[in-house]
């Protein structure tokens, strides 16, 4: 974990993205029954370590279970979007070292912290590229604002937000 400073009050974020765990009966969960029986099987829980297959087709509800299971929480949009800031984005597919983009025809994400310079100021690997990643908050206009109702995890209508884009996509937007 890394400490990210935020002028108010800091937090912890994880320096690499989740995988599943040693214990878990699906190493690399290929789909979200898969996923599922990870998260109903006691012993296995997710871990933040460099080197490891990123988790994958987890849709915001176990997304959640998942953190809850390793004593954890998603990060709001702005705690992501601080974590994340420095990390480049330049796209070069054969350029090994850089975020994990715009390599189209790949089938699947790159190991947890695989890319050296894909690192964010605060120490955060693969926070552009490589996967999508939940965060806890829903899509809302801007100015952020947490106590306008988009950090309220009871209301399951809305659409949550997610970041980082993915290692075969590039989005012109």
């Amino acid at each position: 974990m890394v400490y990210v400073e935020n002028g108010e009050r800091g937090y912890c974020i994880d320096r690499y993205e989740a995988s599943a765990g040693p214990d878990c009966p699906n190493i690399e969960p290929k789909n979200q029954f898969e996923t599922r029986a990870n998260i109903a099987d006691p012993k296995c829980g997710p871990v933040a370590k460099e080197g490891r297959a990123p988790w994958v087709n987890a849709p915001f509800p176990d997304a959640l279970a998942l953190c809850m299971k390793a004593g954890k929480r998603l990060p709001t949009n702005k705690e992501w979007y601080r974590a994340s800031i420095g990390t480049p984005d330049r796209v070069d597919p054969d350029d090994r070292t850089l975020c994990s983009l715009g390599r189209v025809g790949e089938t699947s994400a790159d190991e947890t912290g695989s890319h050296v310079s894909c690192k964010s100021s605060s120490g955060v690997y693969d926070m552009v590229g490589n996967v999508w990643e939940w965060v806890s908050s829903a899509y809302k206009r801007y100015p952020y604002d947490a106590k306008d109702g988009r950090e309220d995890l009871n209301d399951a209508t809305v659409d949550r937000v997610y970041r980082g884009g993915i290692h075969n996509y590039i989005d012109f937007g």
